[in-house]
């Protein structure tokens, strides 16, 4: 051992263990508050596993530490652990069972060599051969006829090779052995409880409890323990956010009267006790409860009052806004009477003015619609005459533009081609002269023969001037049709009266010559048929020339028509605006006045409540300042007094009323738990339900609803079974006894789907 230089060292040594504990645990971490009461037990357990052969007996009541505290004891002593797991098919021989539980742990200590602390409470012996067991291991170190024929001879086998090198040989050494190291390696802790026969007889019948084992009382928790667990539990708990050192006070002060509690509790079972002859016990687990259950009822009892006193305040707030925008409203309606008028003289101007100038827009419509009709008809008058000139130039245009389409096939090499020749037909020179007389070129005058006279020659010329021209094409293509002389067409016209002039005849000898000629010849055409359009295109031209000033004209005119519809349609849109606005100002009057006369129904109907609501509201903040002392009690109530009778329940409220006075910690004067707790509706629904109709079965009511833990019904007289089944029967609630042949499946499998269940007929002892 290393000696600790005082008790708060020792608590950090303690402290760091039990956090070394939770961090290598994954499940079962234990949250501990250690005391000096706690300190003092893991110290002793712990320097009883450390002795040869230390097995320790735990007596106490449950929810005192004993295994938690055993527990971690065995972490400091680095030693394995091991419990029993409980099932519902848990047995002496079955697997997992009691026997295996057994050799299992006798393996680890025989076989590995490694000290086993084997821990077990009295809520785990289902049967009395459990403790005949532990008698022996106790005694003995050894069950006798534990292992069957194949685990004797593996468990030989293990240990053979040191139990050779400790000098033991033979089967019956060998298992002596390892008997000797289960002895010395076992270390049981025996958690036992004081309550009841059972723990008498098994100390009677089985006194190696006694004389084998080292025994360690767990008393009541001194005052000190109950400070300390209340503060630790406490200390997240926030009583008054609005003000940090009241709450450090109020926490202060709760946790003196848990402890007050715990203890008057203590000796008010004591009172019980010699007066009914009934036994009540108070455990560190009841104190727990306590606190648990005041940690989760605290916050949404004080949600709860909350939010019933906001709904007030915020129906009054409400009234009061109602009745500032009446004023508001009123104020608003009577500002709305100015604007109404004027827009209703708006309104009465914009439509003289769209009058007016309506009137001004059909006249102008009049004028021009009178002025569009006459354009009209000048306008189809010149489209008929240009009709005419196009039908009458479609008889020349056809031939014409059959000629200019040759042309465009024919090429430059082609006219030159022809130049080229020495000698030419008759019809090729016809076709030249047609173009001489097209481009006014004059002939050679050449004898045919000496001694004769001279004649007209359009070869040379057209060989000269013509045909050597390399843009001939373009200006054939170009010629200017529209103003040929008459007397090239003269000229034309004698030509084309000479039998050769053909040109199909002359294409035979020449297909340039030939497209010439054609060409010559539709140009001829087409001089005729021109000279007879032209008195038309001037006709058109002046028609055009007449309409053209005349859509000027109507264009102006439309334009200025156009500007004044503009004018109309703005006035128009200044009149639908102002008229909408007088609509929106009508509209929000008649709004303003409904809802004034709504909000004026409102205030009438609801002055009547406006009285009761204030009062219900200050009602409820003396509340909502009182929920700690009311949810204190309430717990307290619901944690302790379950099992007391009236009498003894009201001297103890009255009690715990009054040490709040003195710990000026706030609470109601007329407390009654299922009014803090309860729901009126919910109480009503139970009293439906069979509930007696008085105080005391309403807070028996709520605690049974209301608590952490399962509800055991002292019910003489079978009103809480009546109640309990009526108000879980649209649940399906399975109504059992321990006696039933299903209870042990069919408790299981309603904790699996959340049925709920009723135990009828409970013994001093429950499965």
């Amino acid at each position: 051992y290393k000696q600790v230089m005082g008790l708060t060292k020792f608590k950090e040594i303690v402290t760091n263990q039990l956090e070394d504990y939770n961090s290598m645990t994954t499940s079962g971490k234990m949250n501990l508050v250690l005391f000096n009461a706690a300190l003092e037990h893991v110290a002793r357990i712990a320097r009883i596993l450390k002795l040869p052969f230390g097995n320790a007996l735990l007596v106490g009541v449950g929810g005192s530490g004993r295994q938690s505290l055993a527990k971690l004891a065995c972490h400091i002593c680095d030693y394995t652990l091991f419990q029993v797991t409980m099932t519902a098919t848990y047995g002496i021989w079955t697997d997992p069972g009691w026997k295996t539980d057994l050799m299992q742990v006798m393996r680890i200590a025989g076989i590995k060599n490694e000290p086993v602390v084997f821990l077990i409470s009295d809520t785990q012996i289902k049967d009395e051969q459990f403790v005949e067991d532990i008698n022996n291991i106790l005694n003995n170190g050894e069950v006798p006829n534990l292992f069957p024929t194949e685990e004797y001879q593996a468990v030989i086998e293990a240990c053979m090779q040191d139990a050779r090198n400790a000098g033991k040989t033979g089967p019956t050494a060998i298992f002596n052995f390892f008997i000797e190291r289960c002895k010395k390696n076992i270390h049981m802790v025996i958690a036992l409880s004081p309550i009841g026969d059972s723990f008498r007889n098994r100390l009677r019948m089985f006194p190696s409890l006694v004389n084998c084992t080292t025994i360690d009382w767990f008393h009541p928790w001194p005052t000190e323990a109950l400070q300390s667990v209340a503060s630790v539990f406490l200390d997240d708990v926030v009583l008054d956010p609005e003000d940090t050192k009241n709450n450090a006070q109020l926490q202060k002060s709760i946790v003196e009267v848990c402890v007050d509690m715990q203890e008057r509790v203590h000796n008010l079972s004591g009172k019980y006790l010699r007066a009914l002859r009934r036994h009540n016990y108070v455990t560190p687990t009841s104190y727990l409860e306590l606190i648990k259950t005041f940690q989760k009822l605290f916050q949404k009892s004080r949600d709860k009052v909350g939010e019933e006193k906001a709904r007030y305040v915020n129906g009054l707030n409400k009234l009061a806004e109602t009745e500032e925008q009446v004023g508001k409203m009123q104020a608003h309606l009577k500002s709305l009477q100015p604007g109404l008028i004027k827009a209703k003289e708006d309104v009465k101007v914009a439509i003289a003015n769209i009058t007016e100038s309506k009137k001004e827009v059909d006249a102008q419509r009049v004028v021009i619609s009178g002025e569009e009709k006459i354009a009209t008809e000048k306008a189809n008058a010149a489209k008929a005459i240009e009709d005419k000139c196009t039908s009458e130039l479609a008889v020349a245009m056809p031939a014409l533009n059959k000629a200019l389409g040759a042309l465009k096939v024919l090429k430059q090499k082609d006219l030159t081609e022809l130049k080229s020749f020495k000698t030419v037909s008759d019809g090729v020179k016809m076709s030249m002269e047609g173009l001489c007389y097209m481009f006014e070129r004059k002939p050679d005058m050449v004898a045919p023969e000496p001694g004769k006279p001279k004649v007209k020659d359009f070869w040379g010329p057209a060989k000269k001037h013509l045909l050597g021209d390399t843009k001939l094409l373009d200006k054939i293509l170009n010629y200017d049709k529209e103003n040929m002389k008459e007397s090239i067409i003269k000229k034309v016209s004698t030509l084309k009266a000479k039998p050769g002039y053909n040109p199909e005849k002359i294409t035979k000898s020449s297909k340039p010559a030939g497209i010439v000629c054609t060409w010559v010849l539709a140009m001829h055409t087409f001089y005729f048929v021109n000279k007879n359009v032209l008195p038309l295109k001037e006709s058109l031209k002046e028609a055009q020339a007449e309409v053209s000033v005349l859509m000027k004209q109507l264009n102006e005119k439309k334009a200025q028509l156009q500007k004044v519809e503009n004018e109309l349609a703005q006035l128009q849109k200044q009149f639908e605006e102002v008229k909408q606005k007088e609509a929106d100002l009508v509209q929000q009057a008649q709004e303003t006045s409904d809802r004034l006369a709504r909000a004026r129904d409102l205030i009438a109907g609801l002055s009547v409540m406006k009285d009761g609501w204030s009062i219900k509201a200050k009602e409820l903040d003396i509340a909502f300042k009182n929920v700690v002392g009311d949810v204190i009690v309430s717990s307290g109530v619901m944690a302790y007094l379950g099992v007391f009778t009236i009498d003894y329940r009201n001297e103890c409220v009255s009690a715990w009323k009054n040490l709040l006075k003195e710990k000026s910690v706030p609470s109601s004067e007329n407390y009654k738990l299922h009014v803090t707790m309860g729901e009126p509706v919910e109480l009503q629904h139970w009293r439906v339900m069979k509930l007696p109709n008085d105080d005391f079965s309403a807070d028996n009511a709520i605690i049974v609803t209301k608590s952490t833990r399962y509800a055991l019904c002292i019910d003489p007289e079978g009103q809480a079974n009546n109640w309990i089944k009526n108000l879980e029967a649209k649940n399906k609630m399975k109504v059992l006894k321990q006696s039933d042949s299903n209870f042990a499946k069919e408790i299981p499998m309603c904790v699996q789907f959340g049925t709920p269940v009723l135990v009828e007929a409970v013994q001093e002892s429950l499965d």
